[in-house]
């Protein structure tokens, strides 16, 4: 349905916007784009994600109700579509974040890199996950990943760096802040 992908791309720039206003108009969006097409899961993560955002990151919506509206979002996209790398990698992030459940993290960015092996966002968030619970060499080898794929990725320098001196290998933590300065 053309109309359910305008509303869904609407809101998904909107998202891109990082402020609460922005937030809630894409939350708009999106649900316009399930009224005219309930079967398209695209935007129900964006709801989820907008949600996570509004309450993780701005901390503007009640943590509980936030992550409760998020996790139901995401189960439905899943059920619609559970060949979608992104439900699996929001609901990681609702594990790590919320739960500190790093082990039930891992197992969804595993699966959503199952579906898509190049998915950045689950191999950033996976890198930060092993680094989380000291293992340090596999994030290392994860942010790796990234950066042959995007060289100019400089977050990921700063992610590597940071595990490099955690793991006490400071000349290498050293040559990545380098590289995410050039």
């Amino acid at each position: 349905v053309p109309e359910a992908y305008t509303a869904y791309q609407q809101g998904a720039y909107l998202q891109g916007q990082l402020t609460v206003v922005d937030q809630q108009s894409a939350i708009k969006y999106f649900e316009q784009a399930i009224t005219k097409d309930p079967n398209y899961a695209e935007p129900l993560v964006g709801m989820a994600e907008a949600n996570l955002m509004l309450t993780l990151n701005m901390a503007s919506m009640d943590r509980d109700v936030g992550i409760g509206k998020a996790t139901g979002y995401l189960d439905v996209a899943l059920r619609l579509d559970p060949d979608m790398a992104d439900p699996y990698v929001a609901k990681a992030l609702i594990k790590q974040v919320n739960f500190r459940d790093y082990a039930g993290a891992e197992l969804d960015l595993k699966r959503a890199l199952d579906i898509d092996p190049t998915h950045v966002t689950a191999l950033r968030r996976l890198g930060t996950v092993y680094g989380m619970q000291g293992r340090y060499d596999e994030a290392m080898g994860t942010f790796q990943k990234i950066i042959d794929r995007d060289p100019l990725n400089v977050p990921t320098y700063s992610n590597y760096s940071y595990n490099a001196l955690a793991a006490g290998n400071l000349p290498v933590a050293e040559e990545m802040i380098e590289k995410g300065l050039e």
